[in-house]
């Protein structure tokens, strides 16, 4: 899940979103009226090899958004 901290200031919002292991071109703002949306496509491999066997082979694909009304 997308972790979030929105502070309001005197005439602005300031939105702060941690997304672990997602690169900053892999995340996504849009912005509808009063409406934010942050997605974000996640892409982890984890591979363990010894010498030229891989031992394991580890690949997760998905997508995470928040949505949230200022």
């Amino acid at each position: 899940p997308i972790k979030l901290d929105v502070v309001e200031k005197n005439d602005a919002f300031v939105v702060r979103a941690e997304v672990p292991g997602v690169g900053k071109d892999d995340i996504h703002v849009t912005i509808d009226g009063n409406q934010v949306t942050i997605s974000a496509e996640v892409k982890r491999e984890t591979e363990q090899k010894e010498g030229e066997r891989v031992l394991r082979s580890e690949r997760y694909y998905g997508s995470v958004y928040r949505s949230f009304v200022l």
